[in-house]
């Protein structure tokens, strides 16, 4: 899901402490290189989004939010159950997708 914004995209820390402070329940860090450009938003151990900046938009996706899931998910991929992953929690990954570009939406369009 992608989010225009009428500017550049807001500072990833201001989105975190933005996300942290709307979202019921959920918590926003930030990640990975490149002044974090990476923020990830955790709902429970399976279901979170991933929201990446770029210069007039953001982009939001639902992920696995951490990086022992994601580990997992890779070992079970070679075994062929990643897809029980994606049947299981592709729902909740589109409803906090939709939570979260709601909030964005109504902050930064």
């Amino acid at each position: 899901m992608k989010i225009r914004t009428t500017s550049s995209a807001p500072k990833s820390k201001e989105i975190a402490d933005l996300l942290n402070s709307k979202l019921s329940k959920g918590s926003a860090r930030l990640f990975g290189f490149d002044c974090y450009k990476t923020i990830l938003v955790k709902k429970s151990p399976f279901v979170g989004v991933q929201i990446t900046r770029r210069k007039q938009e953001l982009i939001i996706e639902g992920s696995l939010p951490s990086v022992f899931t994601s580990i997992l998910s890779s070992f079970l991929m070679l075994e062929g159950f990643l897809y029980l992953f994606e049947i299981i929690f592709h729902n909740q990954w589109k409803n906090l997708e939709t939570e979260v570009a709601t909030v964005l939406s109504n902050q930064y369009k």
